[in-house]
């Protein structure tokens, strides 16, 4: 009888651990953000709220984001990052703050070099959209860094994406400096 109580009444929940986000894994790749009116319109400075669950070997298991323009782009940087917990398993709460955009993406560089498709993937009929993720230089060149934001699940269109977007340039106005956001730029692959 004893035995059938104990299958029936739930054991108490264990508590989650407190877990805090690698630093140097966030300061590799910094918040991405896709400002509404993408692309004209740079992000204003603010606040967001982020909850991030957490695996025993710091991976993000899921993310919910609240205060934030482009909570899509806030969350896939979240769970781009490392953590560090207490215990087994834990959650990650904490205030982030966007600096505001000082860099917007020139569409001229932007359609002067387009991506081009693949023509393996072409004749193979692959399609898919990606989202490219560029870290602006204060000089308005070339991006320091470029990455799969989101991948199309395609390898073949995930390189030309990031071959077009590493000759793209930004214009950047007065104030940057190094906590300048990422930015997220869709790209799609489409056979018509």
């Amino acid at each position: 009888m004893a035995l059938l109580i104990a299958c029936v009444v739930p054991l108490p929940a264990m508590a989650a651990a407190d877990c805090q986000v690698d630093p140097q894994s966030q300061q590799a790749l910094p918040p991405m953000a896709r400002p509404a009116g993408y692309p004209r319109m740079r992000q204003q400075a603010h606040d967001v709220s982020l909850r991030v669950s957490v695996d025993a070997q710091g991976n993000p298991i899921d993310v919910s984001v609240d205060g934030a323009t482009s909570p899509d782009a806030t969350g896939r940087s979240a769970m781009r990052w490392r953590y560090r917990c207490e215990g087994i398993e834990g959650v990650a709460e904490w205030v982030l703050h966007l600096p505001t955009q000082h860099c917007e993406l020139n569409l001229t560089s932007k359609n002067f070099n387009p991506p081009r498709y693949p023509p393996q993937a072409f004749r193979a009929g692959i399609q898919g959209e990606v989202l490219v993720g560029l870290y602006p230089q204060g000089d308005g060149q070339v991006a320091r860094q470029a990455i799969i934001a989101q991948s199309s699940g395609s390898a073949l269109l995930d390189e030309a994406a990031l071959t077009a977007a590493r000759r793209w340039t930004f214009d950047c106005g007065t104030g940057m400096d190094g906590s300048e956001p990422g930015q997220e730029v869709p790209l799609t692959f489409s056979l018509n």
